[in-house]
């Protein structure tokens, strides 16, 4: 008989509470804060010289878009890790990232699968989104009624793009702990998040809003220290030294944001399968045993 452990004990036969996830995430986070954001990290690095890559190219082709490839491929990888270093985590055993890499890589295909339809898919719905309204509307002074369809077709993609976003949300742990292919995980994700749609949205507008805080809060922080920085130290600070640092500081606190952010994914799949099917942690975690 399989005995739940003290961690998932205290989740077993609860709501879906936004509260307990963002507290849960943050806990969880914040006991393994350089492990998680250095690994959100490599995924951005291939962006740190886009300029350098669209000089390239290979025969006639270029390689410009290869960051954003090697991007996507970091990103596949990095999360499956932290999704097994979370869960390993909330059951309260020790998070060694060589076991997180070896579920990755025999997950890689399924989870790149899934990464190139929910792109596919994306930028379907953009690209005939500016299809309508540039055919539909064309050049020239739009009307009082033109404008309000502008906008009403845009909040409609809006709407569109965050069902999708909401129902799709947990289709990466899914295909990684339940071990299904891309289609399934993403019918198997939206099955999931049915009835919850709503405590999902508030959840990440609640954190969004805390981002946008943190980044207002951030830059006025730097502001005030240029204002109190004499002339040539400001000058200094924004030449080369200054900017590297800034773009070493957005740097960072981009992969705060995806780290934590992923972490956060992975206790939302974990607390509504507790809160739809009663599955405790060690259930959902037998599958890396």
């Amino acid at each position: 008989m399989t005995i739940a452990s003290p961690a998932a004990a205290r989740v077993i036969g609860t709501d879906f509470r936004i509260g307990a996830v963002v507290r849960r995430a943050w806990s969880v986070y914040r006991r393994n804060v350089v492990r998680f954001t250095l690994i959100a990290l490599f995924g951005f690095l291939p962006l740190l010289n886009l300029s350098y890559w669209s000089r390239i190219t290979i025969g006639q082709v270029s390689v410009s878009g290869l960051p954003f490839l090697l991007m996507t491929v970091f990103f596949v990888l990095g999360q499956a890790m932290v999704l097994h270093a979370a869960v390993q985590d909330m059951r309260q055993r020790p998070v060694r990232m060589s076991e997180g890499i070896k579920v990755a890589l025999a997950r890689f295909f399924p989870l790149v699968g899934l990464a190139v339809i929910i792109s596919i898919v994306a930028g379907a719905l953009l690209s005939a989104y500016v299809f309508l309204v540039v055919k539909g509307f064309g050049p020239g002074v739009l009307s009082v009624g033109q404008g309000f369809a502008i906008v009403g077709s845009f909040l409609l993609f809006l709407v569109i793009i965050a069902v999708l976003v909401l129902s799709w949300l947990t289709s990466t742990p899914i295909c990684v702990v339940e071990r299904m292919g891309p289609f399934r995980s993403l019918r198997r994700s939206a099955e999931l998040a049915r009835g919850y749609r709503l405590q999902l949205l508030a959840l990440f507008l609640l954190v969004a809003v805390g981002i946008l805080l943190a980044i207002f809060g951030a830059r006025l922080a730097l502001r005030l220290a240029f204002a109190m920085m004499p002339a040539s130290a400001f000058a200094f600070a924004l030449g080369f030294p200054g900017n590297a640092v800034l773009q070493t500081l957005g740097l960072v606190w981009n992969g705060i944001c995806c780290a934590f952010l992923w972490v956060l994914i992975a206790v939302i799949y974990h607390d509504l399968r507790v809160a739809k099917e009663g599955i405790d942690m060690d259930h959902v975690a037998a599958v890396f045993e």
